[in-house]
């Protein structure tokens, strides 16, 4: 019997494990591109912006050594809490001495932040301090070239217990710790409330009314209409005038709102009292 020589041709070459092998090269080096250049960037970036914001508003402890600083606070009052963004009134402190208060006139309103900080920095206010403020009131605080901190409670443990309205001898307004309303003239008492026992109100041209007293008695209340105007100052001097007002009672008074009175006659005085109790 004769062999058979036969010849078997070779398996044809497996290429896949090899495709399969450059890919996984591939995957692996774009992932160590990602680990080595990418997320550090990012990285960096982040932990600069976070330190970044936490030295523009770092915590305080004490706010008489500002020469001009405004709080967002959520009353008028000294006993009244430090507030955000979204606070209700807006207080001005120089020394530890409060000389202005005002209803934040943009609270809910579309950029707010912005227009808090363009007002205080055409007030002069060189610092302000408020409760958690957000990123965007950073931001648009730092814009406008005013300190922010972060501060937290009420108003009065930020001063060290000493608060006092500013006395300024040249002002128009005259300081008056005691005084009795039983005088010749009608005299104009701004207040949060109505009655005798009326809280005088530190809010100026911004209060809701004017309690009017002649000789010792209220004669009338007048809600004051101008207090959302252009030009509030200006309004309710002449409002007070045309009663026939000739002396008003403020609980602080400010520069804008004495011009204005003195323009229409009306002699000015601020007390620290807190509440007026008229003699029967």
């Amino acid at each position: 019997m004769k062999n058979k020589i036969t010849t078997k041709g070779s398996a044809p070459l497996n290429t896949m494990p090899l495709f399969i092998g450059i890919i996984l090269i591939i995957i692996i080096v774009v992932i160590a591109l990602v680990i080595v250049v990418v997320l550090p960037i990012f990285s960096s970036n982040e932990i600069d912006f976070d330190k970044t914001n936490d030295f523009d508003c770092p915590s305080v402890d004490d706010l008489k050594v500002f020469e001009k600083i405004a709080l967002l606070a959520n009353g008028e009052g000294y006993d009244s809490n430090i507030s955000n963004g979204n606070a209700k009134f807006i207080q001005i402190y120089s020394t530890g001495n409060l000389i202005e208060v005002a209803q934040n006139a943009f609270l809910d309103e579309e950029n707010s932040e912005q227009k808090i900080a363009s007002v205080l920095s055409e007030k002069g206010v060189s610092a302000i301090a408020l409760s958690n403020p957000s990123v965007k009131m950073k931001s648009e605080i730092k814009k406008a070239g005013i300190n922010c901190y972060s501060v937290s409670g009420p108003i009065f443990e930020l001063f060290g217990n000493k608060l006092e309205e500013i006395n300024d001898p040249n002002a128009y307004c005259k300081k008056l710790d005691e005084f009795d309303l039983i005088i010749d003239t009608k005299v104009a008492v701004s207040t949060d409330a109505l009655g005798n026992y009326s809280v005088i109100s530190p809010k100026n041209a911004l209060t809701p009314y004017f309690n009017i007293y002649e000789e010792g008695k209220i004669i009338e209340t007048i809600t004051n209409t101008a207090m959302y105007s252009i030009n509030p100052e200006k309004e309710v001097a002449t409002l007070l005038h045309n009663k026939g007002v000739e002396t008003i009672v403020v609980g602080i008074s400010n520069p804008e709102f004495e011009v204005e009175l003195e323009k229409n006659g009306i002699t000015c005085y601020k007390t620290s009292k807190i509440s007026i109790i008229v003699p029967e």
